[in-house]
């Protein structure tokens, strides 16, 4: 624990965030506008990020792998929960949103013009395997314990979710901005919480495919 420590506070923590900005910042500024461009691009950036970043990084990949094999069933039980709980959340937010951002369907029916880029079955394909696994891997289990290490775990947990909401600042969307901030926290506090990356990777898959394919908010 303390040599992973050590070298989290050796990376240096500006670069990490301007390695994260470089990468995701774009996506959402001009992916957005393609529908189809952006899943593709999306899955993969991530799929590209996090396979040079295991290979590099083997205790990574040795605590990915033993965190999926131990205890297994309970982790998956804890994921389908958070995620459940992460969309009710979302669906309380929708309706006390209203109240102060009039135009707030606006931004959400916006983000759900990415769903017919591609097939149903495709998308939520790309939700399991690659993008909600994808984003835990870089934002919680690689991104977050370096911000802990350096500032402290609440303020680090904080850090880490202001720049996962940041970088989807370039879409100009006030409530996707709002929701990765809301999700970013959630997904922080859970990691920080359970230390499991299973757990995050499940609630982040399958929020992604509930919000996106099963019961869409728009």
């Amino acid at each position: 624990m303390l040599r992973a420590s050590a070298r989290a506070k050796s990376i240096p923590i500006v670069l990490l965030a301007g390695v994260a900005a470089v990468l995701f910042a774009p996506l959402f500024r001009w992916g957005l506008a393609k529908p189809a461009l952006f899943w593709w691009w999306m899955s993969g950036l991530l799929l590209l990020l996090n396979t040079s970043m295991l290979v590099s990084r083997p205790d990574l990949r040795r605590q990915l792998v033993s965190d999926f094999r131990s205890d297994a069933f309970r982790k998956l039980v804890i994921g389908i929960v958070s995620a459940a709980g992460l969309y009710l959340i979302f669906l309380a937010g929708r309706m006390l949103i209203r109240g102060w951002l009039p135009d707030s369907e606006q931004h959400i029916s916006s983000v759900y013009l990415l769903r017919p880029a591609l097939s149903a079955w495709l998308i939520a394909l790309l939700m399991i395997t690659i993008i909600g696994p994808g984003e835990e891997i870089f934002w919680r289990l690689f991104l977050q314990p370096r911000f802990c290490a350096r500032f402290g775990d609440r303020t680090g947990l904080l850090i880490g979710a202001l720049l996962y909401a940041g970088v989807h600042a370039g879409s100009g969307n006030l409530v996707l901005i709002l929701a990765a901030l809301v999700a970013g926290l959630f997904w922080g506090w859970l990691y920080a919480t359970t230390s499991s990356a299973s757990i995050i990777i499940y609630s982040h898959a399958l929020w992604d495919v509930s919000v996106f394919v099963i019961a869409p908010f728009s």
